[in-house]
């Protein structure tokens, strides 16, 4: 009742760890609206999608508001004693609930609790969720993190050592392999202003990364929930890296001074904070987790791979030397929209319109390498029959490249089943949101809006997604 009174305007939340904790608020809160009925229209007056709500933890997924309170409801007996029992954060996967929960504010965050962080043993033998709770409750009292573990381990592959070094030629110290709620961080880097403290974990990803699915998902749960721990996060890709070190290196720089930024006018804060003498609730920063982070960026094929040359005429190439470089862009580059094939075509002889000709041209090849079964087509769009669809983030693509349009149904419908499966179940337009962030779309147009659940019918219908009452769940 006292956000009902002092934030009105602000939208609110209550998650509770159980059912039976959900209930016992819920009775509370009518309770108090019928002793309040001045205060009837906070519950009355958010827009559509925005009300109060009062749900358990596994209830949660896709609900954002303002202000989320959190219960945890499990706590110390009358006499003192903490069951280390956390309903869902005890079970496999319970690091995932977590880490969706402390994602869910956009502005603040408030945790009620009968014990601390202190209070809860735990060993390397504990469920990663509950071990998560720990650090998460701890950064909740102090805004600190529970100090990270360094080890005396050596950075893993020679990427690794060469970031480390790029790093150290910018005048920062870094500390490899560092611990911290059960993970391990590639590469910490220290804020100079406080060697004490770290201001940047750099996550290195190698090729086989981008293969490897469970690789990607466990990265996604970790980040998540580290970053709701309150570390930044800046990730690279070997194969960004070797391509261009240099783009990659200015990135880097540029997320480490954002970082040293950032922990400057945090301290400004906290010491102005501390002048006042006043001491400052502990608020959980929302950190923006792109989903982007756990799609491998759209690789583009190296033109010098192919036979084409600067300067050639693409009708006057051989068609079967044009459908084998076609072949190569599209084992590189598939699913590919034929109309994006034309672009890296055109691109590898240093053109940029097309004519009746050029498009002829590449017609006949296409229609070689298909009759070769060197290429598949479906629709507009040109499939490798060796390669598995994989979902990528189209971020660092030109302008004429990254257009909806171009993304097959089958890619789109591949980070709709990630992503459910990700955070177990989602409302409808979380879920067309973040497909769209998935794929390196930070908004969202009407036309994809309709493209994206188009799809989502199809997944429905081929019973590779159930939806009830409008939230998306994966198939068991």
């Amino acid at each position: 009742m006292e956000h009902a009174k002092t934030s009105p305007n602000q939208t609110l939340g209550v998650v509770a760890f159980s059912t039976a904790q959900r209930d016992a608020i819920l009775l509370e809160v009518e309770r108090l609206r019928k002793e309040n009925p001045d205060l009837e229209h906070f519950f009355a007056e958010h827009p559509e999608g925005e009300d109060f709500f009062v749900k358990n933890l596994e209830n949660v997924q896709g609900d954002e508001r303002d202000t989320i309170y959190i219960s945890i409801g499990y706590g110390k007996t009358p006499e003192g004693r903490l069951s280390m029992s956390f309903g869902p954060l005890n079970s496999e996967g319970g690091e995932r609930r977590l880490n969706v929960l402390i994602t869910r504010s956009r502005l603040s965050m408030q945790v009620f609790s009968n014990f601390k962080a202190e209070e809860m043993p735990t060993t390397g033998e504990t469920p990663f969720g509950v071990r998560a709770l720990k650090h998460f409750l701890h950064y909740a009292d102090s805004k600190e993190l529970i100090r990270p573990t360094e080890t005396d381990k050596e950075p893993d592959s020679p990427f690794e050592e060469e970031v480390i070094s790029t790093i150290r030629s910018f005048g920062y110290e870094v500390q490899p392999q560092v611990g911290c709620a059960g993970f391990y961080i590639d590469i910490a880097v220290r804020d100079p202003s406080k060697p004490g403290r770290y201001m940047l974990a750099v996550e290195c990803d190698g090729a086989t990364y981008h293969s490897s699915k469970s690789a990607r998902d466990r990265d996604r749960i970790r980040q998540g929930v580290l970053e709701g721990l309150g570390w930044r996060f800046h990730r690279i890709w070997s194969t960004d890296w070797f391509r261009s070190r240099h783009k990659e290196s200015e990135r880097l720089k540029e997320a480490l001074l954002e970082a040293k930024a950032f922990y400057k006018k945090f301290d400004e804060e906290a010491f102005v904070a501390e002048e006042k003498k006043t001491k400052p609730q502990a608020q959980i920063e929302r950190v923006e987790v792109e989903y982007d982070q756990g799609a491998a960026s759209y690789q583009t094929i190296d033109i010098s791979e192919l036979s084409l040359r600067s300067g050639e005429t693409i009708p006057d190439v051989p068609t079967h030397q044009l459908a084998t470089d076609i072949q190569k862009i599209v084992e590189a580059e598939g699913p590919i929209h034929v109309k994006h094939l034309g672009i890296r075509l055109l691109s590898a002889v240093g053109a940029t319109r097309s004519g009746a000709r050029i498009s002829r041209a590449i017609l006949q090849a296409t229609a070689i390498a298909e009759q070769n079964r060197w290429v598949k087509l479906d629709g507009e769009f040109l499939l490798s029959p060796n390669k598995e669809i994989s979902v990528r983030g189209r971020q660092e693509l030109a302008g004429n490249e990254r257009k909806f349009d171009f993304i097959f149904d089958g890619e789109i419908g591949k980070a709709a089943i990630e992503t459910v499966e990700e955070t177990y179940s989602i409302a409808k337009d979380e879920l067309v949101k973040s497909i769209a962030e998935v794929l390196g779309f930070s908004s969202t147009s009407k036309a994809m809006k309709l493209r994206i659940e188009s799809v989502l019918e199809e997944l429905e219908t081929s019973s590779e997604l159930s939806v009830a009452g409008g939230v998306y769940r994966a198939q068991a």
